[in-house]
């Protein structure tokens, strides 16, 4: 009885093994079809409007990608994805566990925060941290470590009518994902931004060489969010901040 008790235990364990293993070879096979499907979009350029003027076909890629708020690249990392922002009759976190199509997808999207304002001073994007990949936002999940913050570059904020904006890095940190300081989207005034920026600065633990005069010069900030562990379902989240000049202070 003993022996057949065993070989079922063992028998349950090498199901659930194989099972395991299959399950990590869907998501992965999943992960490159997705990883394909947006550098075809990027590549077509289907988000900007002004590329599709007087296309024959540009009314089905309206519907496609008419939710796509900006594309979004970091300079020194494989981070080149559109960013939707999720409407108002979808779980704020829904882009989490669903590609830009609107399918289910372990990749999910980068997403805006639907507190941001297109056009507000602070734009806050989340993306995955997929361990042991370069996929979503995996290569900043150590910005916080100075080297690494040191190795990224200029992000860029394309818009859909062909506006791009460049965001200088300005620091990392890490908090809680209840963190009430960087959860701010509207400031009176540019003053009033560059001193909240100056606050988080002290709780840095990656810095630009240049931050007081990118501080000084800070007319819209861009934070990109990622989960810090390995593991999901942990609290804290790194957070890459940047931030774009007022034109008249170059």
């Amino acid at each position: 009885m003993m022996r057949l008790i065993r070989r079922a235990i063992h028998m349950g364990a090498l199901f659930i093994s194989v099972v395991c293993v299959m399950s990590i070879a869907i998501l992965f096979a999943r992960s490159i079809i997705s990883e394909r499907a947006y550098e075809n979009l990027r590549a077509a350029s289907l988000f900007d409007a002004s590329s599709r003027a007087g296309q024959p076909d540009s009314a089905p890629q309206d519907a496609i990608t008419e939710h796509i708020a900006a594309w979004l690249e970091v300079e020194g990392t494989h981070i080149s994805y559109p960013v939707v922002q999720p409407v108002a009759n979808l779980p704020r976190d829904w882009y989490l566990s669903h590609n830009v199509w609107g399918e289910w997808d372990p990749l999910g999207c980068p997403y805006l925060d639907r507190r941001c304002d297109l056009t507000g001073q602070h734009l806050m994007v989340f993306g995955h941290h997929m361990q042991g990949t370069d996929q979503m936002f995996s290569e900043l999940s150590e910005t916080r470590q100075q080297e690494v913050f040191d190795s990224i570059g200029a992000a860029t904020w394309d818009t859909r009518n062909g506006t791009a904006t460049t965001f200088d890095p300005l620091f990392a940190l890490s908090v809680d994902a209840s963190d009430s300081e960087i959860q701010r989207f509207t400031f009176a005034n540019e003053g009033e931004m560059r001193s909240w920026l100056i606050s988080l600065s002290k709780r840095a633990e990656a810095t630009s060489p240049d931050a007081k005069t990118l501080i000084e010069r800070a007319a819209r900030v861009l934070t990109l969010v990622t989960c810090s562990e390995a593991q999901a379902g942990g609290r804290t989240r790194t957070l890459t901040v940047f931030v774009s000049p007022d034109t008249a202070s170059r």
